[in-house]
C-alpha cells in the first residue's frame, strides 16, 4: 500500500476520531489539533487497528508521533 493510499484513509479516521477536517501532511503531530491528546491518540490507535485490519504493539502506538510515523507503522503492516 503506497503512503499517498494510506494518508487518504488516515485523512478519514482523523476526521472520524477528531471531528475535524485536519490537513494530513506527514509532520501532522500530537497536540497540533485539539483533540490529539493522550486519549484521542489511543482512540486513533484503535480505529487504525480497525481500517487497516492489523494490530499494533504498544510500542508500535506509542512510537506513532506524527503522521509520517504512523504512515510507516501501517505500511509495514498493511496488505
Amino acid at each position: 500500500m503506497l503512503a499517498s493510499e494510506i494518508e487518504a484513509r488516515l485523512h478519514d479516521l482523523f476526521e472520524e476520531v477528531f471531528d475535524e477536517d485536519a490537513v494530513i501532511t506527514p509532520d501532522l503531530a500530537i497536540g497540533d489539533l485539539e483533540g490529539w491528546d493522550s486519549i484521542g491518540h489511543i482512540n486513533l490507535a484503535l480505529a487504525i487497528e480497525r481500517a487497516f485490519e492489523i494490530k499494533l504493539s504498544p510500542d508500535e502506538i506509542s512510537g506513532m508521533h506524527d503522521v509520517a510515523a504512523i504512515t510507516s507503522v501501517i505500511a509495514g503492516k498493511a496488505v
